[in-house]
């Protein structure tokens, strides 16, 4: 990368960089402007010189003097070289001042990295040479940028190459054969797109199975019916639309989600070893033991988990009651039955599976993801299920970086990022902490689709991750607009960026504001929703509310507007509306699900827990004789004991 000065042929003069993520200046002789000339700068794409070659020049890359002031990094570029024209795109911009003169505008230079083009054999080539200094640089037509880019026609629609309506599909065979990642902060929009890519998955009846820690993704089976994502349909040309019969929700805990569909795990003839796995606190060898010694003395020769409890009860020794303990902590999770939901019934084609694990504890949530990965691994691999996508939300939690062998699922997501290809079960891994997943699993994954990240070690995990990703390109990433991804795959020339569409079924994951405050147009909101970030967040974000909050319009008109966050849709109106306090509740008790505990103090953590007994304590008060209260009540407060246990253990843990 050009840098400043001295280096080109001693020239006493300073450059200020200006790339599309930064307006700042650098050395004090140096200007810089914004450069960013954003979507309509670049929809035409006609023909228009925006500059020549100056300097020294590679087969690889060049700089050349801006002539067009509405260009802007990443912009696509051409030029004639070789009686063939060859695609490239800008990288960085820069004001060149002389040092003399800080009054002047001084020139406009900019870098290219030059792309290629595809000859008669569809392979993309270099330039044999390097382009002539004074060979001019103009705008690059959609079909250059198409056939050097490698841009397919068909496949799983994503959106819309940025600043052009060129647009952008994924190899649907590739994302099941080779993996895929969507990686974000929280809030960037990676729901968004996960849901975007189920959408496409269930258009090509690819059988989909997706861990849902929060209960967000059944809104697949109602139409989006946004007032911003509307309009901007017909630019994409998508309509709202319903996977209503393609949809099925199951759910351990029918408490947390009354309507979905029972999921079970077989209790019948568990071993010791598979106890062991279901236990959270784990045994010591004398338990372990006795375990073992407990299932020995059973005389059936189909027994299940009730009748392993009767065995150690008629052990001896006091090394019987944990295990006692332990087993009957076990069975009151009802996640185990004699009756278990067949490995079958989620995986069919055209069908998403949504595994919605509100209300489970972080432990209880792993032992079950790891139990039932396995089980589709092995039904995989002996042709039990047809070939299909397993989505991991909230992947850092189920195959973390640090401790992999300690979480129930992290060995068995493993295995089946490094050997799921090879028998047809795709991964995709969704997280917003890059940095927290493990990096065996990541790197197995061919499809990247990044939205915009901040945190510094996420940023180098990323550019670790990822292949032929530019120079600079971190900073790029940071800059992001909500709605925007760098998508990476196999087939593309090199990673692109791209406006993702809009969603045809409704957003289940918008974000809810707990703490509302008045915001300036133009302004950043006060309140941040990144417990990673900023530990008081989680406790604002779980205070006790005093009134139902109000969507907040959007302050940034530069970002996507389909990916705008916004109340979800309302559910039908019973014929009685809950309390308002119910309703304050229940979404205090969503905020808890997201929160990111992980970088949160123990003083913190006590006073979450705190805020959770006030909450359960609200719900105590306002208990009513009425049917459908007592059925809320019960919900919320199975729910929010539930993420009461979550911070206790990560309490103690701390």
């Amino acid at each position: 990368m050009h840098q400043a000065g001295a280096s080109d042929g001693g020239m006493a003069s300073a450059t200020c960089r200006v790339d599309a993520s930064t307006t700042a200046r650098e050395p004090s002789s140096c200007r810089a402007v914004p450069f960013r000339g954003g979507m309509a700068s670049q929809l035409a794409m006609t023909d228009q010189r925006v500059g020549s070659i100056v300097g020294d020049v590679t087969t690889s890359a060049f700089r050349f003097g801006v002539e067009d002031t509405d260009l802007n990094a990443t912009q696509y570029i051409s030029f004639d070289h070789e009686e063939d024209t060859y695609l490239a795109q800008v990288i960085q911009i820069e004001r060149e001042v002389d040092g003399s003169d800080e009054g002047a505008d001084g020139d406009l230079l900019a870098e290219a990295q030059i792309v290629g083009r595809r000859d008669d054999k569809d392979r993309l080539t270099m330039p044999s040479t390097p382009p002539k200094p004074g060979t001019p640089v103009r705008d690059a037509e959609t079909e250059l940028v198409r056939s050097a880019l490698n841009m397919e026609d068909e496949g799983a629609f994503l959106g819309q190459l940025r600043g052009l309506e060129l647009p952008v599909h994924l190899d649907v065979n590739g994302l099941v054969q080779k993996h895929c990642s969507i990686l974000a902060k929280t809030g960037a929009g990676k729901s968004y797109a996960l849901g975007v890519l189920m959408e496409e998955m269930l258009k090509h009846d690819v059988p989909v199975v997706v861990v849902d820690p929060h209960g967000e993704h059944a809104s697949l089976q109602a139409p989006n019916s946004s007032d911003h994502d509307i309009p901007l349909m017909r630019r994409f040309e998508v309509k709202p639309t319903s996977f209503e019969d393609s949809v099925v929700e199951f759910a351990p805990d029918q408490d947390a989600v009354p309507d979905a569909e029972p999921f079970r795990l077989d209790e019948r003839n568990l071993s010791a070893r598979d106890i062991k796995e279901l236990l959270e606190d784990g045994l010591t060898s004398a338990q372990t033991g006795t375990l073992h010694q407990a299932i020995r003395e059973i005389d059936d020769d189909t027994y299940g988990l009730e009748d392993v409890i009767a065995s150690v009860e008629n052990q001896s020794g006091a090394s019987k009651w944990p295990v006692l303990h332990a087993l009957e902590d076990l069975q009151d999770l009802g996640i185990l039955s004699s009756e278990p939901t067949p490995i079958e019934e989620l995986v069919d084609e055209g069908q998403a599976s949504i595994l919605n694990l509100k209300g489970l504890a972080p432990g209880v949530q792993q032992l079950v993801v790891g139990s039932i990965a396995q089980r589709l691994f092995e039904a995989r691999k002996t042709g039990l299920v047809p070939p299909h996508l397993f989505v991991l939300e909230e992947a850092h939690n189920f195959c973390p970086e640090r401790h992999l062998s300690q979480a129930a699922s992290g060995e068995i997501i493993q295995t089946i990022a490094s050997e799921g290809r090879k028998f047809g079960m795709g991964l995709s891994v969704v997280s917003q902490r890059p940095a927290k997943v493990d990096k065996n699993v990541l790197s197995q994954c061919n499809t990247q689709i990044i939205l915009k990240v901040t945190n510094a070690n996420d940023l180098k995990t990323i550019s670790k991750s990822v292949e032929n990703l530019p120079e600079g390109i971190e900073e790029e990433i940071r800059a992001l607009q909500v709605g925007t991804a760098l998508v990476s795959e196999p087939s593309f020339a090199m990673p692109l960026f791209c406006e993702i569409r809009p969603r045809q079924t409704r957003h289940g994951g918008s974000s809810i504001q707990v703490v509302r405050e008045d915001v300036p147009e133009g302004a950043e909101p006060a309140l941040e929703t990144e417990a990673t970030e900023d530990e008081e967040v989680a406790l604002a974000e779980t205070a006790e509310p005093e009134s139902a909050p109000e969507p907040e319009d959007p302050v940034d008109g530069t970002q996507n507007p389909a990916m705008e966050a916004e109340p979800e849709d309302p559910e039908p109106e019973p014929a009685e509306e809950p309390p308002t306090v119910l309703i304050e509740v229940a979404r205090a008790e969503e905020e808890l699900a997201e929160a990111e505990l992980a970088d949160l103090s123990p003083g913190l953590l006590e006073r979450l827990l705190v805020q959770i007994e006030t909450l359960m304590r609200v719900l105590d008060e306002r208990a009513t004789d009425a049917e459908a209260d007592q059925a809320r009540i019960a919900g919320l407060r199975s729910g929010l004991k539930a993420q009461h246990r979550r911070v206790r253990e990560r309490l103690e843990q701390a």
